[in-house]
């Protein structure tokens, strides 16, 4: 068996990574959904049309069922004119998508969006739910909504990609409604003098498509950024709240705060109740552009992740 990056599906029900027949996979926001035991693989789908989010559904990752679109780009000149990461999340019977819409030639050129469905394919936008960054934070990078249920404080809460003060931090919003939201404190880099306390970061410019979690008694903070070396990665750090203070998960090998390689970017989880799952996009380009970046977008890729005694992530391969 042979795959080449240009040629990632494989014909039939054996398939190493998703990708379109047409098009390219990029940010995935997946979610599960009780109600058929599957997780639904939502991503903005690149093929030079403004990234409209997609979905494609499976409950193995090795088999995919489904090509549609779900939520399109809005009308040339619109605020959602280019459509961004999001995430979905459910209230009583209603499930709610929070989104990113941008444009480029407006002031604010992004905000945060809302729309809703009963079934998780028929979605209703809702226009006046949209909401800009608050002052102090960069109106123009105000991107990819996170939104999940916090015991801690009863409430749900969204992150928020921005920044502040020259740096890259996290938004954060609390809300019982999932309608009006409350501005708290961000999550930003901050110093400590306690050792084996670190900072989120030290030098990013931006932190995107952010993601938070809970296995066990640890909550887990992902995120994904160009490095140094201009490789996009996807990092996490690990707390014992969600509040923090974050830290680097460090072994006898040094730091481990990447995830599966230098290209795989924007990825978020999903979890059944039992086991859960890390999905982002490599790129499927062969040549970098002028910023000595791979192309945006590629194939789609999974990981199982497995929590060791320390509190590090391991990621196992969904290939078959």
């Amino acid at each position: 068996m042979s795959t080449t990056c240009r040629s990632p599906e494989e014909t039939g029900l054996y398939q190493t990574f998703y990708k379109p027949q047409h098009g390219y996979v990029g940010d995935p926001m997946p979610y599960y959904n009780t109600d058929d035991n599957k997780f639904y693989l939502f991503y903005l789908y690149e093929n030079a049309n403004k990234h409209p989010i997609y979905l494609t559904r499976t409950n193995d990752y090795a088999t995919f069922d489904g090509f549609m679109e779900v939520l399109p780009a809005g009308a040339p000149g619109s605020q959602e004119e280019w459509i961004g990461t999001g995430s979905f999340i459910k209230k009583d019977h209603v499930y709610y998508c929070f989104y990113t819409g941008h444009n480029g030639n407006l002031s604010p050129a992004e905000k945060v969006m809302l729309a809703t469905s009963a079934d998780l394919l028929n979605w209703t936008k809702q226009p006046t739910a949209t909401f800009q960054a608050s002052n102090g934070y960069d109106q123009n990078n105000f991107r990819d909504p996170h939104v999940y249920w916090d015991d801690t404080r009863n409430s749900y809460v969204m992150l928020v990609t921005t920044r502040k003060d020259d740096q890259g931090v996290i938004a954060r919003y609390t809300s019982t409604d999932l309608t009006n939201w409350s501005q708290i404190e961000p999550l930003v880099a901050t110093s400590s003098n306690n050792p084996g306390v670190y900072e989120i970061e030290t030098d990013a410019e931006i932190l995107e498509c952010p993601d938070i979690f809970k296995i066990g008694s640890k909550w887990y903070l992902t995120f994904s950024r160009i490095n140094r070396d201009e490789h996009r990665k996807t990092f996490y750090r690990i707390a014992d709240s969600p509040n923090g203070p974050w830290k680097i998960c460090r072994d006898a090998s040094g730091h481990h705060e990447t995830f599966d390689g230098l290209y795989m970017y924007a990825a978020k989880t999903a979890s059944d109740g039992n086991t859960r799952y890390l999905s982002g996009w490599a790129s499927t380009g062969q040549t970098v552009n002028s910023n000595n970046e791979l192309h945006w977008s590629g194939s789609l890729i999974t990981h199982k992740l497995v929590q060791q005694p320390s509190g590090k992530l391991y990621q196992l391969s969904r290939m078959r």
